[in-house]
């Protein structure tokens, strides 16, 4: 395109020359005629003040107004397009030999991950995670973080990484997100966009409602290991069709929590709700999967704690995964490096995928 084009709707034009000839018909058809009503005077010079008046001198404008209006009615109606060339389009090629359309393929190869772990986050989110754990290095050495606040922090920093505080991130794993008081819900399943599960933490927040306290550990991993299990049926089912399959090398699940096994009143006579920890952690073995379970609340360490703390750490341990009992935001922080060295995924053979960009130069003859 060289010059300024116009471009019109032929049904519009047709429609509006249509209107256009009904109107001149309609005024043709009644105007007034000679017979108009008038007044008889002999003499005209006391009419001569009224003549100058700025109301007889303007008192066509509004006719002319209207006609104007109506005849930009029937130009709007035609729907007029001027297209203009763009400086960039008048811009002359420096070689005379090249081609009007000149197009390029330019092939991207994105390896996407086919073989990791499978990692479930199981928080706690019952109002005494509002407790204060005290500052932490990476986010305010001197301001105090809530228990949620800090783990928050550091599940999103063990996901996305974080040189500072020594964690890689876990780019080849599927991550999942289920928080947990009296019952567990699902935040985000098992998926390789971290940034989904990311947005989901930043949300999560301490329960307000007394009727949703409690903690039941037991069907949190209950729960879980089923996602869990369900993910990798599906994954096998996949493989061989032309899909992106993932091969899960192994399963984890990652649970912290700041109390021990103790489901709501309200739940006595629901057995799945009742759940007990060992209970759970055997269904988790069976399915394979290793349970670090972290517990941020000191106290538990206290004697007459021996055997709610037992009963976490054995549960734990039977599955191939640990126990650890956190007293501040430090600490914890050290708890999830330890992880992060223990659960080490390496991308062996990505599946690689060639995206093309087809990439179109217009050009001109000299």
């Amino acid at each position: 395109m060289d010059k300024t084009q116009i471009q019109i709707s032929e049904w519009g034009l047709v429609f509006g020359f249509a209107l256009l000839v009904l109107t001149i018909f309609l005024q043709w058809r009644f105007r007034k005629r000679d017979n108009t009503p008038a007044v008889l005077y002999s003499n005209l010079n006391a009419m001569e003040s009224f003549s100058n008046s700025w109301r007889v001198k303007f008192i066509l404008v509004p006719s002319f107004f209207k006609k104007g209006a109506f005849l930009l009615f029937l130009i709007a109606l035609c729907n007029p397009i001027f297209l203009v060339p763009s400086k960039k389009d008048q811009k002359k090629p420096t070689s005379k030999k090249e081609e009007p359309n000149l197009s390029k393929k330019l092939e991207e190869e994105v390896n996407f991950p086919t073989e990791g772990i499978a990692i479930y986050f199981v928080l706690d989110q019952s109002g005494s995670m509002q407790a204060e754990m005290g500052p932490m290095e990476g986010v305010s050495k001197n301001k105090p973080l809530t228990r949620l606040d800090a783990l928050k922090f550091l599940t999103t920093q063990f996901i996305m990484g974080n040189e500072k505080l020594e964690l890689k991130g876990r780019k080849e794993d599927l991550i999942g997100l289920v928080a947990f008081a009296r019952v567990p819900r699902i935040l985000a399943p098992l998926t390789l966009d971290h940034e989904l599960v990311e947005k989901e933490l930043s949300k999560l927040s301490t329960l307000k409602h007394q009727v949703e306290e409690g903690t039941a550990i037991g069907y949190a991993i209950y729960k879980t290991a089923h996602l869990i299990a369900a993910t990798e049926h599906f994954c096998n089912e996949i493989k061989g069709e032309d899909k992106p399959a993932y091969d899960i090398k192994s399963t984890i699940m990652i649970l912290v929590t700041d109390g021990f096994q103790n489901p709501s009143n309200l739940d006595r006579d629901h057995p799945l709700r009742n759940m007990g920890v060992e209970a759970a952690s055997a269904f988790a073995e069976e399915k394979g999967i290793r349970l670090y379970i972290v517990n941020v609340e000191p106290a538990l360490g206290h004697p007459q704690y021996n055997t709610e703390r037992e009963e976490l750490r054995k549960s734990a341990e039977r599955t191939g995964g640990q126990f650890f009992l956190v007293s501040n935001a430090y600490h914890l922080q050290k708890i999830y490096r330890v992880i992060d060295r223990i659960e080490k995924s390496k991308q062996v053979d990505p599946q690689k995928r060639h995206i093309f960009v087809e990439e179109k130069n217009r050009t001109y003859d000299g």
